[in-house]
């Protein structure tokens, strides 16, 4: 065990759980090899020890067979150097804390046994940690989402208990083969209404300001204040917004590495990397729900994993979330981060910032190269600089980005430019989707066309003069979930849309046709230059071109990884998605050619326009790692590579 490792709890358990799966314990770990100090206590013959299931920094944790009632327990058992009264009352205290727990997503504690080696009667959890069970199962995003729903009801059974758990994290977290979540290790939790457990003192008489207590990695910003007065039910709803985060994106939501002191500044300062960078499934709804789960400040939060839990179950079922992004810049930003015009407009600014940065810090670092961790120590700051002054004056944020060195994380930096290149672009507000805009498109007439994750598309039509105040607007409802992507017709007759629900729909006027249904999400879609014909991909993995005008159906990919993003040029279409193919179809043969290079799914995709003497266009992709290929007259090559992006 490193005890540098941030994800090494500094003080309390190191185990992380009294319960560990028997499939994970050596046969060859036994009773024959304990020292005295790991001897299992005495019993009375009221159980039969058969193993050690794990040790950690206060106790052991001993597999045995109850006699009476005959069932497998866990017995954690305190450790005999740890003398002091102080670790002795928080030891028991856990007992006196799983007790007045009932829930089936927490582990029991049957009995607490007082004596020279006190020691707990827990149930033995038959699972495996969290994100192990992830990985192992490679569970899609709506059970990993049910999953923390049950979570989320656990830790809310326990805040109504008056028990906060201050150490909440995946391997705290066993999933039985049946799918059940269940937490443990209350060894440090907090009694926020002592009263209620007669007898034992409050956690500030076993608690210490400046104390470090939990795993650093999974703290809240509280927590990292070091100041237990602050600590309240919200800081377990920071930590669940932390362990979904993981889940859902196998990243942690800031860095997480190196010196403690420094990732504890991180934890109290960094707003988290949006989701939505590394899986275009958890852009919208799921981004802001982890976006508020992750406020800094306790009353920006959901106030209870109750609220929590309740929003993820209306994402589930296809509902517009409670949870709304604090502010109209903020909601700017994020649309901003899916129009492509913006994206071309910004693109110079930052590969200028890229160059600037590069050249001003190279020649800083040649001669400076033995003061690395000073260098990362600037840009951290710099960053957290940059993003605190990013309201109240985007320009010098920007200026800012440049003195950051090329070892520094241009990630965090891309996402601070991007906004502030949002927040200086003059704009009018239209308002009336009451969820995020996915995706919209400008007709060839003016008129705006917007998908949001409220399940509807909305058709604004601008009238004159500088105020572009919306002579009408159209509300299109047919979605049974939110849209995802938007596309007016080449001659701005028609808009078709892609949901949520899997459905390609083409609208003219306020009605619909359902062209076609994908078996999971439809994720996008694109008119072919003639606008006889539409094609879409999906989460199923077809690739299919739909008739307009009479819906014949042509499938020309099925049954593979999931599509995210199609462009349809002239007689060439291509399509990629999370296998880091690319697809390219000749039409109207339907040949298809897969094209590989990339190891990561493919995020976006563009076909540049044909120039004379070429047969087909021009491509360039981009992936979810950073790289960008493009496709010329020779094949598949890498272009450049931004780490992390």
């Amino acid at each position: 065990m490193d005890p540098k490792d941030p994800k090494t709890p500094m003080l309390e358990e190191t185990i992380t759980s009294p319960n560990v799966s028997s499939s994970t314990v050596p046969d060859e770990l036994s009773l024959r090899y304990f020292g005295d100090d790991e001897s299992p206590p005495d019993t009375e013959g009221r159980f039969e020890i058969l193993r050690v299931l794990g040790e950690g920094g206060m106790g052991t944790v001993f597999l045995a067979q109850q006699t009476q009632p005959r069932r497998l327990v866990a017995l954690k058992v305190l450790k005999s150097e740890l003398t002091s009264e102080r670790i002795r009352r928080r030891f028991t205290a856990e007992g006196d804390i799983l007790a007045r727990l009932s829930h089936p997503g927490i582990a029991r504690v049957y009995e607490a046994i007082d004596g020279p080696r006190p020691y707990l009667v827990m149930e033995y959890v038959d699972g495996v940690p969290l994100t192990d069970w992830a990985d192992a199962r490679h569970p899609d995003l709506r059970t990993r989402v049910a999953l923390i729903v049950k979570i989320a009801e656990a830790v809310d059974h326990a805040h109504r208990s008056g028990v906060v758990h201050r150490d909440l994290k995946p391997a705290n977290i066993l999933v039985t083969p049946d799918g059940t979540p269940k937490i443990l290790d209350f060894g440090i939790a907090r009694v926020v209404d002592p009263d209620t457990v007669p007898g034992r003192p409050s956690d500030s008489a076993i608690t210490q300001a400046g104390e470090i207590l939990g795993t650093p990695a999974y703290m809240s910003p509280e927590q990292a204040s070091l100041d237990p007065s602050r600590i309240d039910h919200r800081t377990d709803v920071y930590v669940l917004g932390v362990v979904s985060y993981e889940l859902l994106t196998d990243r942690m939501p800031y860095p997480i590495d190196g010196e403690l002191m420094l990732n504890l500044t991180r934890i109290r300062a960094l707003p988290p990397v949006l989701a939505g960078k590394f899986d275009k499934a958890l852009r919208g709804d799921i981004e802001v729900m982890l976006d508020k789960a992750l406020a800094k400040a306790p009353e920006a939060r959901y106030q209870s994993a109750a609220a929590f839990a309740e929003d993820l179950g209306r994402w589930l079922r296809r509902e517009t979330i409670l949870a709304r992004p604090p502010s109209v810049l903020y909601q700017v930003g994020r649309f901003a981060r899916r129009n492509r015009a913006l994206v071309v407009a910004f693109a110079g600014l930052f590969v200028a910032l890229v160059v600037g940065a590069i050249a001003t810090t190279s020649l800083w670092l040649s001669g400076r190269r033995t003061q690395a961790e000073l260098a990362r120590r600037v840009d951290e700051l710099v960053l957290i600089q940059a993003r605190d002054t990013l309201p109240t004056d985007p320009t010098r944020s920007v200026e800012m980005l440049a003195s950051l060195s090329a070892d520094a994380d241009w990630g965090r930096a891309y996402t601070i430019a991007w906004d502030a290149a949002a927040r200086g672009v003059s704009q009018r507000t239209l308002s009336g989707h009451e969820a995020d805009v996915e995706w919209l498109d400008v007709a060839p007439d003016g008129a705006i066309a917007s998908a949001s994750f409220d399940g509807t598309v909305r058709i604004w039509r601008l009238g004159a003069g500088d105020e572009l105040a919306p002579t009408r607007v159209q509300i299109l409802k047919g979605h049974e979930g939110g849209v995802n992507r938007v596309l007016w017709s080449p001659n701005g007759e028609q808009v078709a849309s892609a949901g949520r629900d899997g459905s390609l729909r083409v609208w003219e006027g306020t009605t619909s046709r359902v062209m076609h249904q994908h078996g999971g999400e439809c994720e996008d879609l694109a008119w072919s230059p003639g606008g006889t014909q539409i094609a879409s991909v999906g989460g199923d993995g077809a690739l299919v071109v739909v008739d307009v005008k009479d819906g014949a159906t042509q499938v020309l990919v099925t049954g593979g990884a999931q599509l995210s993003d199609v462009e349809w040029r002239g007689t060439t279409l291509v399509a990629g998605g999370k296998d880091a193919q690319l697809l390219l179809v000749t039409m109207p043969a339907a040949s298809v050619v897969r094209l590989e290079g990339h190891k990561a799914e493919v995020d976006n995709l563009d076909l540049a326009p044909l120039r004379a003497g070429e047969a087909r266009p021009r491509l360039a992709s981009g992936a979810v790692d950073g790289e960008l290929r493009g496709v010329g007259r020779r094949r598949l090559g890498a272009l450049v590579r931004e780490p992390g992006r």
